[in-house]
């Protein structure tokens, strides 16, 4: 049986960790592991539209053209890496998700849906700012979720290799057998 994102995330999770069996570990760090990599992904899926309402946000204020046009040709620059929000440098392992939280998923469609995204030239101030307000708020919620997920990944991994050095474990047992 698979855990669940929310049995993962129970509080207990972590206990008692040096008397459980080392595939068990492994299993639990995998699931993490799973449901950081889908986090990862929703987040990226809000830091993108984010950096776009942004930009609208200030080319208004330094009164610049708000069309269109104007939009699709800042379009490469507003999506280069630049600053970010702080985050943990944790390249992902692998780019496709498999699982994805599908709370974070009504809500991203909540706020994008309607075509708001391509219509954000259109927008006024208002509803503008407060697009970016909910995706700022949606992405620092994203990211706590993922650092709850990096502290199991890594109290997970630390008992494993603790458990290679000391002896308790050895590679030969993922070996097949020959």
């Amino acid at each position: 049986m698979e855990p669940t994102s929310a049995r993962l995330l129970e509080p207990n999770l972590l206990e008692g960790l040096d008397e459980r069996p080392i595939e068990e570990l492994r299993e639990l760090r995998t699931a993490c592991q799973e449901v950081e990599i889908g986090l990862s992904y929703q987040r990226r899926l809000v830091q993108g539209p984010l950096d776009i309402v942004r930009s609208e946000l200030i080319r208004r204020t330094e009164g610049g053209a708000s069309d269109l046009a104007s939009l699709l040709e800042a379009l490469p620059e507003v999506l280069s890496d630049g600053p970010r929000s702080p985050a943990l440098a944790r390249p992902p392992t692998r780019l496709e998700p498999t699982q994805l939280d599908p709370e974070f998923g009504q809500v991203i469609d909540d706020v994008l849906g309607d075509g708001r995204l391509t219509r954000v030239h259109e927008l006024d101030e208002a509803e503008l700012t407060a697009v970016a307000e909910r995706l700022a708020e949606l992405e620092q919620q994203i990211s706590r979720r993922r650092r709850a997920f990096h502290e199991r990944i890594d109290a997970l991994q630390s008992e494993i290799t603790r458990r290679y050095a000391s002896g308790e474990a050895s590679v030969d047992s993922l070996l097949p057998d020959g």
